[in-house]
């Protein structure tokens, strides 16, 4: 038995950001992709008001939303320091 449980539209999130991201990427040395996603993130509502883009972290074994998710501590600074980053290229580039 099939339900709708949503509807959303798909949003086509700034490719403006997602160049400044693979830009920040390349120069801190951190290997990147650009990806599709059924994910329904506040970010599909901030992209009708402004330029927005997602970053995933990868989570250990691929699992993510489900107890077993687990992100390395290694993960999570390499993380940081690109967001870091990133705010610093996305300012610059204003």
């Amino acid at each position: 038995e099939f339900r709708l449980l949503g509807a959303e539209e798909p949003v086509i999130l700034s490719g403006k950001i997602g160049n400044i991201m693979e830009t920040t990427c390349g120069r801190i040395g951190m290997r990147c992709c650009r990806m599709n996603s059924g994910a329904g993130q506040d970010t599909m509502y901030m992209a009708e008001l402004m330029d927005a883009g997602i970053c995933f972290v990868p989570c250990v074994n691929g699992i993510s939303h489900n107890r077993a998710e687990a992100v390395t501590d290694t993960t999570m600074l390499d993380s940081v320091e690109f967001l870091t980053e990133l705010l610093r290229d996305i300012c610059c580039a204003c």
